[in-house]
């Protein structure tokens, strides 16, 4: 993957976040239509005949009430995480000057290397995905950088691997 591939991946990343409404209100239509198919469901059993023999088939409202449900609070979920991370990206935009947020803009719809404000944005995107991960119950990556495993000494390194374990495990 070329820098150009990554830095076109990173700038769909960042149209995302400045477009989160779209996706909100997307999740909110799917409610809806799955509310539609939910109550256009026949709540009755139907029967037919095969080979001679009459089979009937009992509607399981359980299961379809269930499955309903489920798909709702799926959704639902889905809409509190955008809205947060809507909440973020909205105070990020405010604290840049008309300025910057149009040529922000601007040139996330560019090719080529990234800008420093693009740069800016997207170091917060990634803080704010952590957040939001932290805040549903997912711990951040364990940063390793700072053991020297290039010179790895079992008896000096030792210690502190086992430090990153435990705060991991935690």
């Amino acid at each position: 993957m070329t820098e150009d591939d990554i830095n076109d991946l990173k700038r769909k990343l960042m149209v995302a976040h400045l477009n989160i409404d779209d996706e909100i209100a997307w999740h909110k239509e799917t409610i809806l239509r799955l509310q539609d198919y939910f109550y256009d469901n026949s709540l009755v059993g139907y029967s037919c005949e095969f080979n001679g023999r009459m089979i009937i088939k009992r509607f399981d409202l359980e299961k379809v009430v269930i499955d309903y449900l489920t798909h709702v609070e799926t959704y639902i979920a889905k809409i509190r995480v955008l809205e947060q991370k809507k909440k973020y990206v909205q105070a990020f935009m405010k604290q840049l000057t008309k300025e910057q947020q149009t040529a922000l803009k601007k040139a996330i719809m560019s090719y080529g290397k990234l800008t420093g404000i693009e740069h800016k944005f997207y170091d917060e995107i990634q803080e704010i995905e952590e957040a939001v991960n932290f805040m549903r119950g997912f711990k951040p990556e364990v940063n390793t950088d700072h053991l020297d495993m290039g010179e790895f000494n079992l008896d000096d390194n030792f210690t502190e691997a086992v430090k990153v374990l435990e705060e991991n495990q935690q």
